[in-house]
């Protein structure tokens, strides 16, 4: 288990949860799912945050294990819809997930930092 990887797929998904949070700033729902370069920017950012997750699952990190918090089986399963049934995502699906979820994965993220 590379030690490196895994710290820069920990940061990957912090970047891109900053990110989401600047595209989304004084940014509401009805703007959002109006706005294709908003919506664009953060589902792309949301499908990195996917990636990462499950780059940390093929690097041998139990993410279960160290956060059960988190449903990390979720994420790996929007990442897997964003990149290949794009066309049924719900953008309602993308707003809750982008406003409601990234703060919790945000802090497991942190707190991952310190222990791998």
């Amino acid at each position: 288990m590379s030690s490196e990887r895994i710290a820069d797929r920990l940061d990957d998904i912090l970047t891109n949860v900053a990110r989401i949070a600047a595209h989304l700033d004084d940014v509401d729902e009805a703007r959002f799912l109006t706005d294709s370069l908003i919506y664009d920017a953060v589902e792309r950012c949301l499908e990195r945050v996917c990636e990462a997750v499950t780059q940390l699952g093929r690097l041998g990190v139990d993410l279960d294990a160290l956060e059960p918090d988190i449903r990390w089986a979720d994420i790996r399963g929007l990442g897997n819809r964003l990149r290949h049934a794009y066309h049924a995502v719900d953008p309602e699906l993308i707003w809750v997930s982008a406003t409601r979820d990234l703060a919790p994965l945000d802090d497991a993220v942190r707190r991952l930092q310190t222990v791998l």
